[in-house]
């Protein structure tokens, strides 16, 4: 048994010449291991599609109740409770469905599962434009539509996670600022729309707005593609024969390194490879084999060594002795060997294509306190934020203000919840409060506005309610995946988002229905107010308990 070839985490390690072991290497380029820009290139083109699928998704979303106003004069007064299930169905499809999104994702990659979505929804638009009985639009919007919202919600907000670490809460303010832009002009284009085309017209234009996600989804370039470009991208010197001998049944290929009836010795490992930090699931590839001709090769990080085995003339891989640094170093200066023996593997990876699987994870996670109190806090908050853009129209109307004005109230919401989103998420990032307490306040606010504003009136009164409680509502809503993946694990950040957006669909389906259900029976939405304004209140205190469950649980592990 022979132990050689090492393998870097941080990119290929720089091939140094014989004959000059401190020439710095200039072809050589070192690359992340995961192939994935963190902060930096693309990564910032991923945030880029994310706020265009927020404009059009979620600011169409939010745009809906502008539609219902419609719909209600359109199919003969139908009562508030019907109406409010249009909403609520759509909603909680588009948090049901998250962890299967991400699932599909991992599976079918980010980009063709937001794709689809974007395809979904536009379909759905359209076909809304069409219908001619009420129960209908519960299959073409809130079904269809909620689908494809979904595939491409989630999905979009974990890839813009991966992508980032130092400035994750900034890319995420970034690319949820986009659900503020579609807040603040789809209501009032839709509105327009309703008054020039009517409603064929405008659920078309709607459905083509939709197709946008399509393009936006078109920058979640897949990562295996970055990994298979890392592999074939890197220049070393080695002299290496043409002839290439393939091992089937492990998918590999073995290059011959030097003439046949040559010999030599190997370097010294003070020439060969220096101190050492962590390399593993990597290997040194070539894009011309031809051009290879160094012997040696130097990294100055930690070395995990594979097990080799030798079979005849080929040194066949065997496994990586994950977690151990063996004594490769002194094994190689005082190994000889003859040329035909020795060989570069180039392995294909095809394991990589083969997913783990996530089960066991998942259950982890439900386990997991801390888990169970983010799976809480969004059962209970996100009860009252869709529902104020299905309300807030409707009763501005009741209060005495015009369709238009009621269209403007959406987006003054929406506005400011772009600045909510951006202001929330620069501060974050600075680290000079704990982010819990401020997802925590955020929450608070925007629970204690809903209590105040049945009391609210005139225009300029319930405007003022729109402005702050848009600020709030974007702040909170940018905190989620941050303060998620701060507490469980960027590795954890998939899994753990949808868990979170699936509880937050729960409250969704009845939340829009017994609002209207109140509505009709009281004749006033003010009632619905105060019980969305409690659910959130009570639900804001949750983050905070954080501290009391861990220390409770760690008190439960030891004994």
């Amino acid at each position: 048994m022979e132990k050689t070839q090492c393998n870097p985490e941080d990119g290929p390690p720089g091939l140094s010449h014989d004959h000059d072991d401190d020439e710095p290497v200039k072809d050589a380029e070192v690359l992340h291991s995961s192939g994935i820009p963190i902060d930096r290139g693309w990564a910032w083109m991923t945030v880029l599609g994310c706020f265009g699928m927020h404009i059009a998704m979620i600011g169409g979303g939010k745009s809906i109740g502008v539609l219902l106003v419609e719909a209600q004069d359109r199919f003969n007064g139908v009562p508030s409770r019907l109406l409010g299930l249009v909403p609520g169905i759509s909603t909680t499809f588009l948090f049901a469905l998250g962890l299967v999104a991400t699932m599909l994702s991992s599976r079918f990659t980010y980009r063709a599962v937001v794709f689809a979505g974007g395809l979904l929804a536009c379909v759905g638009y359209i076909m809304t434009g069409f219908i001619d009985r009420f129960w209908l639009m519960y299959l073409t919007y809130s079904i269809t539509c909620g689908v494809g919202f979904s595939l491409s919600y989630t999905p979009s907000l974990v890839f813009v996670g991966l992508h980032f670490k130092k400035r994750r809460s900034l890319a995420n303010g970034l690319s949820l600022a986009g659900s503020g832009i579609g807040s603040f002009a789809l209501p009032n284009l839709m509105r327009w729309m309703l008054n020039v085309y009517g409603w064929t017209g405008c659920c078309m234009v709607m459905g083509g707005i939709m197709l946008h996600v399509c393009a936006c989804a078109l920058l979640c370039r897949p990562n295996s593609n970055r990994k298979r470009r890392n592999r074939t991208g890197y220049n070393g010197s080695l002299d290496v024969a043409k002839d290439l001998t393939k091992y089937p049944d492990k998918h590999e290929e073995a290059v011959k390194l030097m003439p046949q009836n040559s010999s030599s010795k190997v370097k010294s490992a003070e020439n060969s490879f220096e101190k050492s930090d962590q390399l593993e699931n990597s290997t040194i590839y070539s894009q011309d084999p031809e051009k290879l001709d160094a012997t040696s090769y130097s990294h100055e990080n930690d070395i995990k060594c594979v097990e080799t085995e030798k079979v005849g003339d080929f040194l066949n891989p065997n496994q990586v002795e994950d977690g151990k640094r063996n004594s490769f170093v002194d094994t190689l200066s005082k190994l000889s060997v003859s040329y035909p023996d020795l060989q570069c593997v180039l392995s294909h990876d095809s394991h990589e294509d083969k997913k783990p699987s996530n089960p066991p994870r998942r259950m982890a996670l439900l386990t997991n306190p801390v888990m169970i109190i983010y799976i809480l806090f969004g059962l209970l908050v996100h009860c009252a934020y869709p529902n104020i853009f299905f309300i807030l129209p409707a009763d501005a109307e009741m209060k005495g203000h015009d369709r238009t004005t009621s269209a403007l109230l959406l987006s003054i919401i929406g506005i400011t919840d772009l600045l909510g989103r951006l202001c929330m998420g620069s501060f974050a990032d600075l680290k000079l409060v704990d982010r819990r307490y401020l997802l925590s306040a955020s929450t608070l606010f925007s629970g204690a506005l809903c209590l105040l504003l049945p009391l609210l009136t005139s225009f300029w009164e319930i405007a003022a309610f729109a402005i702050v409680y848009g600020f709030c509502a974007g702040a909170y809503v940018t905190l989620i995946p941050v303060v998620i993946a701060d507490n469980l694990g960027l590795e954890n950040l998939g899994q753990a988002l949808g868990l979170v957006t699936t509880a937050m669909a729960v409250l969704f389906l009845p939340g829009p229905y017994l609002a209207g259900y109140i509505r009709d029976a009281t004749g006033t939405w003010s009632y619905s107010f105060i019980l969305l304004g409690t659910i959130v209140i009570i639900g804001s205190l949750f983050p905070l308990l954080q501290p009391i469950v861990q220390k409770c649980d760690t008190r439960r592990e030891t004994n």
